[in-house]
């Protein structure tokens, strides 16, 4: 098991892996209590926020496949 961390909020959830150990999953941000998708990198990497699509409040990662996509 590894601690992924968050993007500053209390919890993150990794919900998806590849065989690169690349985990996506969703975190609250610091401060304003919303989730934002992101992408680790290889096996337990840093996060990186995925950001919302314009308009939106929150985004959620669920899956990565073998191109980290």
């Amino acid at each position: 098991m590894i601690d992924l961390g968050t993007l500053g909020g209390i919890n993150s959830y990794g919900l998806g892996v590849n065989g690169a150990g690349q985990v996506a999953g969703d975190s609250q941000v610091a401060g304003s209590g919303a989730t934002r998708a992101f992408l680790s990198g290889a096996n337990g990497g840093t996060l990186s926020s995925l950001g919302v699509l314009p308009g939106g409040a929150s985004s959620f990662g669920l899956a990565v496949n073998s191109n980290g996509q």
